[in-house]
């Protein structure tokens, strides 16, 4: 299975203008069979993003395999250890959302793909968050009513594995774009639902508590 997202149909496909292109059913179902994959694969994906916000580490774990292996920057290491340090770090961490933009998958085989999936984090530190803000903007004074806010731009290059049924990632590299940082000074105003990185946040509301 080597297709590649955006690749054209090859020549074989081409028609006399007029005449209407019909796969096969064999093709249709190989094209069936891919789409499914994709959408397990990045559900996996977004599934881990919403881990990491919400701090629900079981859907973090989830997305990988367990000896998976993973090149954070910071961390670098098995998936028990990410957690781990992940869980650390977001004690201290006011808010975080994840979005995912891009992602084009390419099957390298039966049973392996490699996932890029353009990242855009925006988080938001107050000084107990030290070693975090450490990692973005050096050693430089923090006062103790600081709320850094910080934009990250990456990429997730992920080597995801077929394991009976199930696509998790293998092998991840977090690629790092761009980061900007700033004094947080724009207070949200009154009436609006507020993100909560606890049992309280609105989207448990509306599933209903994770177990």
């Amino acid at each position: 299975m080597n297709d590649r997202d955006g690749e054209k149909r090859s020549d074989k496909y081409e028609q006399p203008a007029g005449e209407i292109l019909m796969p096969t059913s064999t093709e249709l179902q190989s094209e069936i069979v891919q789409l499914i994959q994709r959408d397990r694969i990045r559900n996996r994906i977004q599934a881990y993003a919403r881990g990491v916000d919400r701090r629900q580490w079981d859907l973090v774990a989830d997305a990988y395999h367990h000896d998976a292996y993973d090149n954070h920057g910071g961390y670098q290491g098995g998936v028990l250890g990410l957690i781990q340090w992940l869980k650390r770090r977001h004690e201290s961490i006011e808010q975080s959302m994840h979005f995912i933009g891009n992602c084009l998958i390419d099957f390298t085989s039966e049973s392996t793909a490699i996932a890029e999936s353009y990242c855009v984090v925006y988080q938001r530190y107050a000084k107990e968050a030290e070693e975090t803000i450490r990692i973005w903007v050096g050693d430089g004074e923090i006062a103790d009513d600081a709320r850094i806010s910080v934009e990250l731009v990456c990429r997730y290059v992920d080597c995801f594995e077929r394991r009976g049924a199930d696509w998790r990632i293998a092998h991840r590299t977090v690629v790092m774009e761009a980061v900007k940082a700033a004094s947080d000074s724009s207070p949200l105003a009154a009436g609006w639902a507020v993100s909560r990185r606890d049992d309280a946040d609105v989207l448990w509301e509306k599933l209903g508590l994770p177990e």
